[in-house]
């Protein structure tokens, strides 16, 4: 919806600004057919580039962005106040970036494969970077979400940890015993020899840590120069964030060496947009790394075709890297245990817009018009434009929102508003511009801090299409209860929230089930299944949309499940690390002694082998479903054992199905 307003001010309750109001006007006389400005920069950077608050075609967006204020989803500045961006531009020639510095632009990373730039700009210089010749559009790169469970990571188990040198690593997670780790090292006598894993996180050892990595050697929970149990190799350091980081990439580091003491490790940041990951998945293929594993996901990865983090990983597959990645902690319920992580309705239904309200200079609701149409939350029976949530203190949600176009190829323009249910005011949301990000993804978040009655609310700002359509609450907290839901809309679909780069064919999914308890699956671990119906973005110097799939191709991510919570001496002793983004590295490491079994066995490697024998050797999990454990529980044991009984490729692994 775009809605004509002037003078709308930030709204703020209890003197803190809510992450609300990204609301914009339509006048016919500045934007013509409903038309948005043509400028490159993106809504919300155009308003930070307007000291006034004033943005394009009478647009107002208030100071916070309807983004939260740091981690996921938050503007990612430099110390000097600078916003991180990404530039679309024609090229990314020497004379294209020397334009660029020129105007105001600290290039980061270039991404020559998508003519995409990432750089710091001060807001005050935004403007003349888009207005450099070749610029074709300029977002905000959002921070990314590391895929630990943010309620539990690192929770503190006291004394029953201990930082003693002990061999063949010090503290031990109990995956160990839980994967039959060590029942496959007294059998089969593997420990990782021979096999190179790189990760891919947020940084290793950024500076202050304590204990820091040389620390963590000197415990023998990495390897390097000084650790007692010789192993001696350090970590080969591809690439580092060079910023302040959680150091998560360490912590998943600590737990490949605990599962495969011998092998070879190797760490890259994803680095701060998913073009930089792309590349430095790349670089630890090209550093000898066979085995990656990450858990970052960055905001905007396309959902419904392969983006660039999936197109490095299947080049890399092509090479005989296997890939695993953490499935994610998005799976919500609502207090009547709906799951409502998702919404994906089959296609836009257009009808007429609520009646929506917005606040003038004097506080006061006025009604607002409505450019366009919105969608029909009721599949059937009487049209229905809002889809309530009742949120209790403290509730918030943030959604992804996007819809079933191709990057490039993007014709509608589809907007996402969360409103107040007995006021119709707007309260947050998002409306880029999509025919000129050309990304069908919108993002927005919102947070109250007392209980409070809300719907979402869906426009079509321009175009007459009818795509699929799909929003994930990539984070929620206090959801109560769920106007729609699989009880009262059985034509819809709610609940699968594994998307971005897990659902690549060679990708090894991983789920995450409690150290202490084999019998299920975390509550919070996503689930699948994912679906494309476009083929991979890829720019190769056009931008061209990728054609659409002859098939929609399901993908039954996740593959396997691992452990999640073991302890490891991550920050000190005593810290149990929860989140798939503990079981990712989990599997990577029992993959690292399988490989090295096949390896002596002579056998022919690949992602599709490797993948094929993990998965049949999984241990069943009686009280968890394909869809948030795939195959089961990863059994180390079991998998070297089907060397000798089963027949490579015969076993068709679960994401082909």
């Amino acid at each position: 919806m775009r809605v004509n307003q002037r003078g709308v001010r930030p709204i703020r309750f209890l003197g803190v600004a809510l992450l609300s109001v990204l609301v914009a006007s339509t006048i016919a006389s500045a934007a013509p057919n409903g038309q948005r400005s043509s400028s490159p920069l993106s809504v919300r950077l155009h308003a930070l580039a307007d000291p006034t608050g004033q943005t394009r075609s009478g647009r107002i967006v208030t100071s916070n962005l309807s983004l939260p204020s740091s981690g996921p989803g938050s503007l990612q500045r430099s110390p000097q106040g600078e916003v991180l961006v990404t530039i679309r531009t024609r090229d990314t020639t020497a004379a294209t970036q020397a334009a660029l510095v020129a105007a105001g632009a600290r290039i980061r990373h270039v991404s020559a494969e998508y003519r995409t730039l990432t750089a710091f700009v001060a807001p005050a210089a935004l403007q003349a970077v888009a207005a450099v010749g070749d610029v074709e559009y300029v977002g905000e790169a959002l921070a990314p979400r590391v895929r630990g469970d943010a309620s539990q990571i690192f929770a503190r188990v006291g004394a029953q940890a201990t930082t003693a040198a002990t061999c063949p690593t010090g503290v031990q997670t109990e995956g160990v015993g839980q994967l039959k780790v060590d029942e496959a090292r007294t059998a089969y006598g593997v420990d990782g020899t021979g096999v190179t894993v790189g990760v891919v996180s947020d940084s290793y050892n950024k500076e202050g840590s304590s204990p820091d990595a040389d620390d963590d050697i000197a415990t023998g929970d990495l390897p390097g120069t000084g650790n007692p149990c010789g192993n001696t190799t350090p970590v080969q350091i591809v690439a580092e964030l060079g910023e302040a980081g959680s150091d998560e990439g360490r912590a998943m580091l600590q737990i490949v060496h605990d599962i495969a003491p011998k092998a070879t490790l190797a760490f890259a940041t994803a680095g701060n947009t998913m073009f930089e990951m792309a590349d430095n998945i790349r670089a630890l293929q090209d550093a000898g790394a066979t085995i990656t594993v990450d858990d970052i996901v960055f905001f905007g990865e396309p959902l419904f075709q392969p983006g660039p983090i999936n197109v490095a990983i299947s080049e890399g597959a092509a090479k005989g890297v296997t890939h695993f990645t953490a499935a994610g902690n998005a799976n919500v319920l609502d207090g009547q245990g709906n799951n409502v992580t998702s919404y994906e309705a089959v296609a836009y239904r257009p009808m007429a817009c609520p009646a929506l309200k917005l606040r003038n200079n004097q506080n006061v609701l006025v009604p607002v018009s409505v450019n366009g149409d919105c969608h029909n939350f009721r599949a059937g029976g009487a049209a229905d434009g809002t889809s309530g949530f009742s949120l209790s203190s403290n509730g918030g949600i943030f959604v992804d929102f996007q819809w079933a176009e191709p990057w490039y190829g993007v014709v509608t323009d589809l907007d996402i508003y969360v409103i107040d249910d007995a006021t119709g005011e707007v309260l947050s949301g998002s409306n880029e511009i999509n025919v000129g990000s050309q990304t069908p993804f919108e993002k927005f978040s919102f947070n109250t801090p007392t209980a409070r009655n809300v719907s979402l609310v869906i426009n079509r700002f321009t175009g007459n299409g009818t795509p699929r359509l799909k929003y994930v609450l990539q984070q929620a907290q206090n959801i109560t209860s769920t106007e729609y839901n699989a009880k009262t809309n059985t034509v819809d679909v709610f609940g699968p929230s594994i998307g971005d780069h897990v659902a690549t064919p060679e990708v090894i999914g991983v789920g995450a089930v409690r150290y202490n308890d084999s019998t299920r699956p975390e509550a919070f671990s996503s689930l699948g299944p994912a679906v494309h119906y476009f083929g991979p973005v890829r720019s190769q110097g056009d931008a061209s949309p990728a054609a659409a799939l002859a098939l929609p191709m399901v993908l039954q991510e996740p593959d396997v499940a691992a452990t999640d919570g073991g302890i490891t001496s991550f920050f000190g002793s005593g810290n149990r690390f929860y989140g798939t983004s503990a079981a990712a590295p989990h599997a990577a490491g029992v993959a690292a002694l399988f490989v090295q079994r096949a390896k002596a066995a002579g056998r022919a490697i690949d992602h599709s082998f490797v993948e094929a024998y993990l998965e049949a050797g999984a241990a069943p999990i009686p009280n968890g479903s394909s869809a948030a454990n795939g195959r089961g529980l990863v059994n180390a044991r079991r998998s070297i054992q089907l060397l000798d009984t089963l027949v490579p490729r015969l076993y068709l692994p679960l994401s082909r199905r």
